[in-house]
């Protein structure tokens, strides 16, 4: 038996009423701590009538003549974020172009050699060493972009949310989904009676900065990210309506703060 373990019926029929697909969902001082040391908290605009599988139907057509090469600084850039993710970065390539053990790569030389490799890539006579750094990072954004693509047509294949590499399929999971979906964006987790909303990202306005963790991503997990930012799916964003995680929620002129939202016995 399905359960609606944290909000009450109304308030559901309330946020999928006849006409919540044709307009936009309100997200009012959201907090995001995913991956972050500070919080960022940002009023966010969702369009909920967004179709996950259309989107990954475009973006798998753009990814599929996407050149892989064209992406490579902007991979670089990403890591030089911060420190940790620069020399961890830099350690890889210098590692895996010239073939010698990553321990015997001195960091700080070899993050103030990606640097100039950075600044010259656009160059089309490029040294050799350098062109053995880029033909690296090349082969790693070409496997990511690979992956993707397997997994964007196994999506539009077996239908959003059955993909096997989902972590909330039903395939997954023993043949139970994690989900009970309400349709209009919004689903809410059987185990925790979170309710979740989906949808594109339409406007961002951050309240307050945040700051992400530093982290030592690979290559091919940089490039992958870099696509994803490419891509229409790059907008599809899953939230969190949890107590102390927003201020409230507005869909259709309607208003709707925690506290419009309680366990059903």
């Amino acid at each position: 038996m399905s359960v609606v373990p944290n909000a009450t019926i109304t308030v559901l029929h309330e946020l999928t009423g006849d006409g919540a697909s044709k307009q936009s969902l309100r997200i009012e001082g959201y907090v995001s701590t995913t991956d972050r040391i500070e919080p960022e908290t940002a009023d966010i605009l969702i369009d909920t009538a967004a179709s996950y599988e259309g989107l990954v139907g475009e973006s798998a057509e753009i990814l599929g003549t996407l050149d892989v090469s064209r992406i490579i600084p902007s991979v670089v850039a990403r890591a030089f974020r911060n420190e940790i993710a620069s020399e961890a970065l830099a350690r890889e390539v210098f590692a895996q172009a010239f073939g010698i053990p990553a321990k015997q790569v001195e960091p700080a030389t070899a993050v103030t050699d990606l640097q100039t490799f950075l600044n010259e890539v656009a160059e089309s006579d490029l040294p050799q060493d350098k062109r053995s750094v880029l033909q690296y990072l090349c082969d790693e954004a070409q496997k990511a972009k690979d992956e993707l693509l397997v997994s964007f047509n196994r999506t539009l294949e077996v239908g959003a949310g059955q993909n096997e590499a989902y972590t909330h399929s039903a395939a997954r999971r023993g043949g139970e989904g994690t989900y009970e979906h309400f349709g209009h964006g919004l689903k809410v987790h059987l185990e925790s009676g979170d309710i979740h909303v989906q949808g594109v990202e339409v406007s961002r306005v951050v309240v307050q900065d945040g700051s992400y963790k530093p982290k030592r991503s690979k290559a091919k997990t940089l490039a992958k990210d870099e696509l994803r930012r490419r891509l229409p799916l790059g907008k599809w964003r899953q939230l969190v309506l949890r107590r102390g995680k927003y201020q409230s929620v507005i869909i259709r002129g309607k208003q709707f703060t925690p506290d419009d939202f309680s366990p059903i016995e």
